[in-house]
Formats: C-alpha cells, structure tokens, sequence
C-alpha cells in the first residue's frame, strides 16, 4: 500500500454517490469501493445500480430512487438508516 493509499484508507467508512451507474458517478464509486469504503450505490434504474453494486470491489449496496424527488431522498434516506 502506498502512503497516498494509506492516507485515504476508507476502511470502515460508508460513502454514499449519486448517479453511480455512469461516467463520473460510476469512476467515483469504483475509486471509493477500491480505497475500501462501502460503497452506497444510488441511481434510477434499479437494474443498472444492481449490477453496478454487484461489480464494485469490497462491500456495496444499490439504491434505486430518484434523488430530484422528495419520495427518492426519502428512499435513500430510509435505506441509509438500515446500515
């Protein structure tokens, strides 16, 4: 492990991204789940933040929800608290 690796170890750490199935969503998620943070994977199609979650390094979840609506957040919110 280099010392640029070892100073961000999210080993323990939740990290929640948004639009997580694609282009800079998607490269976040992947950096995050490889510095070892548990990766909470939201987007709005529920097959694509499936497969997105399934193929991230280390431990992940997949949100389905729509962040712009108020019914999504909560969603997000919800499953959040769920640990």
């Amino acid at each position: 492990m280099s010392s640029l690796t070892a100073a961000l170890d999210l080993s323990g750490r939740r990290a929640l991204v948004t639009g997580a199935t694609r282009g800079i969503g998607r490269a976040v998620a992947e950096q995050l789940a490889g510095l070892g943070a548990t990766v909470i994977a939201v987007a709005r199609d529920p097959e694509a933040v499936a497969a997105t979650a399934a193929a991230l390094p280390g431990e992940a979840r997949g949100i389905a929800a729509d962040v712009a609506t108020s019914e999504g957040r909560a969603a997000v919110l919800e499953a959040v608290g769920e640990g």
